[in-house]
């Protein structure tokens, strides 16, 4: 009997609330360091990290350029 592959380095397997704790961490040195050049918009640096980091929007389930047939 064969196992998969188990994950290493940067794609090991790390629980939920970890992997939020680093997103959580990116997110807010990113719009920290933005915010020194955009002061003022925070909503807008908000949509455009939206916009940036998900591969496919489109299959959000809410998502307004989604046209369902």
């Amino acid at each position: 009997m064969s196992s998969a592959p188990q994950p290493q380095g940067l794609f090991a397997a790390i629980s939920p609330e970890e992997a939020v704790r680093r997103v959580t961490l990116a997110h807010n040195a990113i719009v920290g360091e933005v915010q020194k050049v955009v002061v003022g918009h925070e909503d807008l640096i908000e949509f455009v990290l939206i916009a940036m980091l998900p591969r496919n929007i489109a299959s959000w389930p809410v998502c307004p350029a989604r046209r369902d047939p």
